[in-house]
């Protein structure tokens, strides 16, 4: 080794224990390394380095790489022939974890259902246009949903991958390829990450790109711990309030831990990655399209008995797209927030998001689902109403009072940012008092490590235990509530309140939202109701019959089978006090675009569909931008569009019936459709006395008529005509004239417009005779001779005196002769066999 070197280190290692004998500095031992950390080459730890050593001491040792870090926590790789517990620097390290883990995003999602969340409500927000950090691979900035709006921090080790994409679109999608590809914020710019990067994100790259929300759909094996990342994240929300980190749960919910106190309990504590149990987070479970929980999706507590995960949200194959969900409502949250130019928090983002919560399953939070089911509505509800607060501190007590006359359900949530530490450390505790002066305290559950403690329901007392808190009130009475937040320590603590009222008899319906179309047989309808209401749900159509819905007065759903595509058909709830309506929509099939002709400048589409529609729509993407092209319906449900596309062009088709709009058909690009040219051949040749023609088409679809018109001096004359063609080859005789005949053929859509139109021209002779044209010229002009059956022959030019003046072979089924070596004036000529022994034609011509 390098005598240099060897030198360096001694003195380093030196004047660190120095250091601690001199100064007295307080020698924090770092965390025991468990041989059951041991990890393969390349060997990753996540330290957390004292602040009172030089980190320059990291560079004299070249087989220690530092690969990121955030202030004083670093993730290091240490190469294979050094042992971490004996490096001479160890004195450095408060506490390490293993880091080589194996990433994993968690599914990726095939199907993707908006309504669950009711995330119509934010998606109509045009002018929230936030970006939104996505810590991962890179997604694909070609997909027709995302085009344009992936901007990469550092893409040296990423790579494009499906899971990516899927996120972004959720989070940002615009809905080019269907309905349902529409993202929480289609206006919203997606900020990619490198997600091997485990620790918190530069603030001030954050600040730069304007983001306040990261999405973090990936994890690593079950860690029930709460480990030097969950630190890290927990003291980078505490610093910088105004980013919220967001992650999924996991997708291992049936697994469970090894090192926690509920590592001998299944199905318990199995988030994946210690960073999910930072207190300063949100952490998202999984929900199908009923609000189910999803038996994969990870659950808790956190190592402490905290709620995780604190929400869920739909997500059919696992908990990535709940955390996209989560991330895209949040991102939307604090750009509604800023444009009332107020300055949001983290912890008031949470605040609002629990509060507009649904509780699923048992009344009140438990360690599956934690506080409930995103609902954007509700959420959205609050932001614009104002209901919220923020307060920067409090001596004692915070007290506020909210005079509340017409209601039927009130919730109320304060949500904090604590310090570091796996521990609740700094401490608040809600509480609201009736009108009647009844005294309402917050949700709590069991933390014990006993499946049927965990499993109880929840009941309401002081929480020690959780920086969220949130009180339910059902069936409240109307009058003042007084709500008072209680400060436990000396500490300056910031915090939200945010509360959601949901009136009296009030009911919404949230799908169909608007008039959106539904498809043909099985739907779920989606509605919001107060705990008070159970209306009967019915289906009205538009010729008046009615039909009475089975519902649950515990769901906020009812399943319709739409019978029929073409069906207008409006749902109403009908309480003791009021009817409330859904809009009319339709019940549609979703159209499929098929191809039918595909020339250089010309498209010829057609489509399948039940839909009996007035009009129809042709969407055009290409490069970013749609175009939308409107006609009228044919007959053969054509669509012809002219121009020049190439392969990276994408279609769809929507059809319109008496105002209403049907589903839409996927979204494809040119090269997956496969089609020929309307006419692939149009030819024909000279048979004898006839002239035989062949036309070749590759589809018949949009053809409303073909034409064949024989044109020659004499004028025009129709000899071939069908409409509606059901054929693709045909074959033509004519007749022609002596002498010049030209075919045009013209192909006519429903619409009356020219599809195709080409002409062929023949210069017909009769059988065993020669055609001279023309037989009067000018000077130097040239005549042609022809022949229906080529055979050589001679032709012999003599002036009226008889003098011989031309003589040429004939060689070909049309030759000429030039005449520019000819005077002006009358000249006959013969056509015999090369040997002269048969005369073939005799004639006259004059030059002028």
């Amino acid at each position: 080794m390098n005598s240099t070197i060897v030198f360096l280190r001694f003195t380093a290692c030196f004047l660190i224990v120095i250091a601690y004998q001199l100064f007295g500095v307080a020698q924090v031992s770092p965390k025991p390394i468990s041989k059951e950390y041991t990890v393969p080459i390349p060997r990753q730890y996540t330290i957390k380095w004292n602040s009172t050593c030089d980190r320059q001491v990291l560079e004299v040792y070249p087989e220690i790489a530092v690969l990121y870090s955030y202030e004083e926590y670093m993730i290091i790789q240490l190469d294979a022939y050094h042992d971490i517990h004996k490096l001479p620097f160890k004195a450095c390290i408060e506490s390490m974890d293993t880091s080589a883990r194996v990433l994993r995003t968690e599914s990726y999602l095939p199907f993707f259902d908006p309504g669950v969340n009711r995330l119509h409500f934010i998606q109509e927000k045009e002018s929230i246009a936030p970006a939104i950090g996505l810590k991962e691979e890179i997604p694909d900035s070609t997909d027709v949903d995302i085009y344009g709006k992936i901007t990469l921090t550092n893409s040296k080790k990423q790579q494009v991958v499906q899971h990516s994409t899927d996120m972004a679109t959720i989070i940002a999608g615009t809905g080019n390829t269907l309905e349902n590809s529409k993202g929480v914020l289609p206006k919203g710019k997606i900020l990619s990450f490198d997600f091997r990067n485990i620790l918190p994100e530069d603030p001030e790259l954050l600040r730069s790109n304007d983001i306040h929300v990261i999405n973090h759909s990936y994890g690593l094996g079950i860690e029930d711990f709460y480990g030097l990342e969950a630190e890290a994240y927990d003291a980078h929300a505490f610093d910088h309030n105004d980013v919220l980190s967001v992650f999924s749960a996991g997708n291992s919910g049936t697994g469970k831990g090894n090192t926690s106190t509920y590592q001998l309990l299944e199905g318990r504590a199995n988030l994946t990655g210690n960073f999910k149990y930072a207190k300063n987070v949100l952490t998202m479970g999984a929900v199908d399209s009923f609000a189910n929980r999803l038996s994969i999706s990870s659950v808790g507590p956190s190592p402490d008995g905290r709620i995780k995960p604190e929400l869920v949200a739909f997500g059919l194959d696992g908990t990535s797209g709940a955390s996209a969900i989560a991330s895209g409502l949040s991102a939307g949250i604090f750009d509604m927030l800023y444009a009332e130019d107020f300055t949001p928090t983290n912890f008031l983002v949470r605040s609002i998001l629990l509060a507009g919560s649904d509780d699923i399953g048992l009344p009140g939070p438990d360690h599956k689902t934690g506080y409930g089911l995103i609902n954007a509505k509700k959420s959205v509800d609050i932001t614009e109403n104002g209901h919220f607060r923020l307060i920067s501190d409090v001596v004692g007590t915070y007290v506020q009072e909210i005079d509340i006359q017409n209601i039927s359900d009130f919730k109320i949530v304060v949500s904090w940012n604590d310090v570091p530490g796996i521990q609740l450390i700094n401490d608040l505790d809600l509480k609201v008092i009736g009108p009647d002066g009844s005294i309402h305290y917050p949700w709590v559950l069991k933390k014990e490590a006993d499946e049927v403690l965990l499993s109880q329901p929840a009941r309401k007392a002081e929480d020690h235990t959780n920086n969220n808190e949130v009180i339910d009130i059902l069936l409240a009475q109307p009058g003042k509530y007084i709500v008072e937040v209680k400060k436990n320590g000396a500490s300056v603590m910031p915090f939200a309140i945010a509360w959601h009222i949901q009136e009296s008899n009030a009911f919404s319906w949230t799908w169909p939202y608007g008039k959106a179309p539904i498809l043909k047989g099985e739907n779920i309808l989606r509605y919001d109701k107060g705990s008070a209401s159970y209306p009967t749900i019915m289906a009205e159509y538009m010729d008046g019959q009615m039909s009475v819905l089975e519902s649950d007065s515990s769901q906020s759903f009812v399943l319709f089978e739409a019978p029929k595509v073409g069906d207008a058909v409006r749902f109403l709830a009908i309480s003791e006090l009021d009817t409330f309506f859904s809009q009319w929509t339709l019940v549609s099939d979703r159209p499929e675009l098929q191809l039918s002709s595909r020339c250089i400048d010309q498209l010829i589409f057609t489509y399948e569909s039940e839909e009996l529609a007035d009009s129809v729509s042709l969407r055009v993407w290409r490069n970013g931008k749609e175009d939308v092209f409107r006609q009228a319906l044919t007959q053969d449900r054509s669509i012809i569009f002219n121009g020049f596309f190439d392969a990276s062009s994408y279609f769809s088709v929507q059809t319109q019936t008496e105002g209403f709009a049907s589903l839409r058909s996927v979204l494809r690009p040119l090269s997956n459709f496969f089609a020929q040219c309307l006419v692939t051949s149009y030819d024909g040749k000279i048979d004898g006395d006839k002239i035989n023609l062949r036309l070749k088409l590759g589809t018949y679809a949009g053809v409303s008529s073909i034409k064949v018109r024989r044109k020659t001096v004499e004028g025009d004359q129709a000899i071939f005509s069908i409409n509606a063609p059901q054929l693709l080859d045909f074959s033509i005789e004519d007749i022609p004239v002596i002498g010049y005949n030209e075919y045009f053929l013209e192909i006519l859509g429903f619409d009356g417009r020219v599809l195709y139109e080409q002409s062929l021209e023949f210069f017909f002779v009769p059988p065993a005779s020669f055609l001279i044209s023309p037989n009067v010229v000018s000077s130097g002009e040239e005549i042609y001779f022809n022949q229906n059956q080529f055979k050589p022959a001679k032709i012999l030019v003599y002036t009226p005196t008889g003098a011989i003046v031309l003589e040429e072979e004939l060689l070909s089924i049309s030759e000429y002769i030039d005449t520019y070596q000819l005077s002006k004036g009358l000249y006959f000529y013969r056509i015999t066999s090369i040997d002269l022994k048969e005369q073939f034609g005799a004639g006259s011509f004059l030059i002028r």
